[in-house]
């Protein structure tokens, strides 16, 4: 029973994360929207946290270690995107909420990693 709930789990997860990239696909295309690569990065964002949320148990701590990576490493490439290549405008606001973000990334993705450290 237990190996057709995980087998049902993941198949949500998988149909979940297709539906998504196909909407940021479509939204990306549209005449107003953000464009193909930013829907594309969104679509991977969501997804990211899709799959997190969804198959945390399954996923070993170095599987874990890099979504969460990869997830972090395209939202705030998707930000440098728009500031250094668009030229957006960043306000001060802006930069205190994305440096208070940075240090909230590093404090807890240290924290986990050392609580996951094997003694020697």
């Amino acid at each position: 029973m237990t190996n057709l709930l995980t087998r049902v789990k993941f198949g949500v997860v998988g149909v979940l994360s297709a539906s998504i990239l196909a909407a940021a696909m479509f939204v990306g295309l549209s005449d107003t929207g953000p464009g193909p690569a930013k829907a594309f990065v969104g679509a991977i964002l969501l997804i990211g946290y899709t799959v997190h949320k969804g198959a945390r148990e399954y996923l070993s701590p170095r599987q874990e270690n890099i979504l969460t990576g990869v997830v972090f490493f395209l939202g705030f490439g998707a930000v440098a995107w728009g500031v250094f290549v668009d030229g957006a405008k960043v306000s001060q606001e802006d930069l205190i909420t994305w440096g208070g973000l940075v240090v909230a990334i590093v404090l807890i993705g240290g924290w986990t990693l050392l609580a996951r450290r094997r003694p020697e």
